[in-house]
């Protein structure tokens, strides 16, 4: 489901996030070396392909939260954004303030 590939794109962030905080020396929360593993660009064609499925304000800020945590670029990325970009708009009523200011 696409919640489930959402979670996984979060849990990945979620994971940069701890390395970065135990290795000072790289500097940033930035995905870098992730962003270069297959099997994450596997995750975002995934989720990619599935996006039409998003109905969720929480996954919606979860995509975005691990995305922007990771410095994801390119096209899959770029493609996951607008894809969200699209989706949100009649959602936004259901959206609660933490998910806004997250």
């Amino acid at each position: 489901s696409v919640g489930e590939l959402v979670s996984g794109v979060h849990l990945v962030a979620k994971i940069a996030e701890a390395d970065a905080h135990n290795l000072p020396s790289e500097g940033g929360a930035g995905g870098s070396g992730i962003l270069r593993d297959g099997r994450f660009e596997q995750l975002l064609a995934r989720l990619r392909e599935r996006i039409d499925e998003l109905d969720s304000p929480r996954h919606v800020m979860r995509i975005l939260w691990a995305l922007g945590k990771l410095n994801a670029f390119g096209r899959q990325a770029d493609s996951i954004v607008a894809g969200v970009a699209l989706k949100v708009q009649p959602m936004l009523r259901q959206f609660n303030s933490m998910e806004l200011s997250d």
